[in-house]
């Protein structure tokens, strides 16, 4: 089991006491996985101390239940009755609607190098191991979900490119579309100015051989009065 360094009430570490840029903690949710009532005790009020809501769990099927909830951060201690907490961690991160939760492995178990590698290829985000400060704990979980934020900005920011890179292809294809329309309309408004034009000569030709006729008629008419 991990051991929680205490510190007074009011003492009680924040984010911003640590020089780390304003967190909003009170919109922020935490499940907390332990068996240990007085450990899980600790850690419940440390985290709350912090200004985080906090979900609580005390086995490896509580917490994958409570999961999907979408917390914003989960502390999980390796040790628990039902199964291991690597398995639990594997899980949530195999999860395509839980893996973006940052997880933070607690341990006096097992605090070897060998088992924090392992906590971490399982998915953890980070390991704290026995003796555990309430600084340190504090520090780390604001840390994770401020590279947490960051991640779901740049995500989101790549989404709206993408949208939007989606919706220029669709307006080229469609200003495209428009420019070939009206290039054909031209082309269709150029035949049938054409067409006019020459219905407009033969027109005036035949006006012109019409009055020629006329003329004619007229003055042989006249050559032959006068005569």
């Amino acid at each position: 089991r991990y051991r929680m360094r205490d510190l007074p009430p009011k003492a009680a570490p924040k984010w911003e006491d640590l020089g780390g840029a304003p967190l909003d903690t009170s919109r922020l949710k935490i499940l907390a996985v332990d068996d240990n009532e007085a450990l899980r005790y600790s850690l419940v009020r440390s985290l709350r101390d912090a200004g985080y809501q906090v979900l609580e769990a005390k086995t490896g099927a509580e917490a994958l239940a409570l999961a999907k909830e979408a917390p914003d951060l989960i502390t999980l201690d390796v040790n628990l009755p039902d199964m291991h907490g690597f398995d639990v961690c594997r899980k949530i991160k195999s999860d395509p609607a839980t893996s973006h939760i940052p997880v933070l492995h607690l341990s006096s178990t097992f605090i070897e190098p060998q088992a924090r590698v392992e906590g971490l290829a399982s998915g953890a985000d980070a390991y704290l191991a026995e003796p555990i400060d309430r600084a340190e704990l504090i520090a780390t979980v604001a840390a994770l979900l401020r590279l947490k934020n960051a991640e779901t900005a740049a995500r989101l920011q790549a989404e709206a490119a993408e949208q939007a890179r989606k919706e220029l292809a669709m307006l080229n294809e469609t200003l495209e579309q428009r420019v070939q329309e009206r290039t054909q309309e031209l082309k269709e408004v150029n035949q049938t100015l054409r067409e006019l034009s020459v219905r407009l000569l033969e027109a005036q030709d035949d006006e012109r051989r019409h009055i020629a006729r006329n003329l004619h008629d007229s003055v042989g008419q006249l050559l032959a009065a006068i005569k």
